[in-house]
């Protein structure tokens, strides 16, 4: 399992509740969209003018058949009398109501009698409109009205003129289609992300409680290691802060100042396999003895070599004591060829022990401290690192106090 020991929940999940807040402000703007698009097309306006009325019987779309069942001779004026039989006739995919007939007839007329309609006349056309119970027609069917009209002379009709309203099919809008798309799209993005966000919380906390048992071990080893020297207790998670606090200086991620610091808690965890009496030894040590000691990186790193959870910790534990010039041990790497995370080791390690007392000298100063760091940067430590340490005891973030 790969280290996760860094995560920011508060900043996810506020994250995640601006996204659920868009889906839903974006489902309400498609939700609009498609009750305009309905209402639009449950009452659209359609005109139709037609100049004759010829052959309309075997036409489609919206017309009217006009047919003069009978006619007659008024003998009393010389009018002349016809019984006009109308058909509104809708060959459409819908339903047409609220419509008007408006027939253009030239000369003198007038209206004796009518049926199926309100009928106004005004100069040369007659407007019939439905009565409530024929006011709509409905697909594929027609409404007959009619009237019988006495006039002087011509007894056709020229033309007519058809209004009407229709509940016009939304399922033939393209742009419909195109809201019920993006209805399902934001729908299915919005249903997944509260599945993933449920499942990620879950995942948050099961790692929350693994790093927090992986810390409290680290913790527990790095006290176990400085037991062994009654000089050195709080060292490991002292260089383990240091270290921290140098790859913040440097830019480095959350997550990789996280595993900085449980790097630096474990970089003397070779010295189990040192015996006591070598570690806490109250004078010079002997070639022998500093032999013994320096082999306490190789175990160090034979431990961990194999600790694939946190990268990079077994590089930590072998080759903290590289020196920048080569001059180190064990494998005599020099300059970029030790790894980064063993140079910043380098300087936190040789920090916390200038500033601690040692069981053959008393702490030194942070002035003493800052020129041993120049002195030997280029030499025992990284140049680059160590500005960033002055910077720190500059600031006087450093040195600290642990728990113990």
């Amino acid at each position: 399992m790969r280290f996760l020991a860094y995560y920011k929940p508060m900043d996810w999940q506020r994250k995640h509740k601006k996204r659920i807040l868009a889906y839903l402000i974006a489902l309400c703007l498609v939700a609009v969209i498609l009750l305009v698009i309905y209402l639009y097309h449950s009452r659209v306006s359609q005109n139709e003018y037609i100049v004759s009325d010829k052959d309309a019987d075997t036409g489609s779309g919206v017309y009217v058949v006009n047919e003069i069942s009978k006619s007659w001779l008024e003998r009393e004026g010389g009018l002349l009398g016809a019984e006009y039989d109308c058909r509104l006739v809708n060959r459409t995919k819908t339903d047409i109501y609220d419509w008007t007939v408006t027939l253009h007839i030239d000369g003198d007329y007038e209206i004796d009698s009518d049926w199926n309609g309100q009928y106004d006349t005004d100069g040369s056309y007659i407007l019939v409109k439905p009565m409530d119970y024929n006011g709509t027609v409905e697909k594929d069917d027609e409404q007959t009205f009619g009237f019988i009209l006495h006039t002087r002379g011509k007894k056709e009709i020229d033309s007519y003129e058809i209004s009407y309203y229709k509940n016009s099919d939304v399922r033939q809008d393209p742009f419909f289609w195109i809201a019920i798309a993006l209805l399902g799209i934001i729908t299915i993005l919005g249903i997944t992300d509260i599945y993933y966000g449920q499942r990620y919380t879950i995942l948050q906390k099961a790692h929350e409680e693994n790093n927090m048992i992986l810390e409290q071990s680290f913790t527990t080893f790095s006290k176990i290691i400085d037991a062994k020297d009654s000089y050195t207790k709080g060292h490991s998670m002292r260089v383990g802060i240091y270290a921290r606090l140098i790859a913040e200086e440097m830019g480095m991620s959350k997550e990789d100042q996280h595993r900085i610091y449980m790097i630096g808690m474990m970089h003397d965890i070779g010295k189990i396999g040192v015996t006591d009496t070598i570690l806490n030894k109250p004078g010079k040590l002997d070639s022998f003895e500093r032999d013994v000691i320096q082999t306490h990186v190789d175990v160090g790193g034979e431990i961990l070599k194999d600790f694939s959870s946190i990268p990079d910790i077994a590089d930590g534990a072998k080759y903290h004591h590289e020196r920048w010039d080569g001059g180190g041990y064990s494998e005599h790497l020099s300059g970029e060829e030790i790894p980064m995370i063993a140079r910043i080791i380098c300087v936190a390690d040789s920090f916390d022990a200038m500033s601690s007392e040692r069981c053959y000298r008393k702490s030194l100063s942070m002035a003493q401290i800052k020129e041993e760091l120049k002195l030997c940067s280029g030499r025992q430590f990284d140049p680059q690192i160590v500005p960033y340490m002055i910077k720190l005891i500059d600031e006087e973030k450093v040195p600290v106090a642990v728990d113990i």
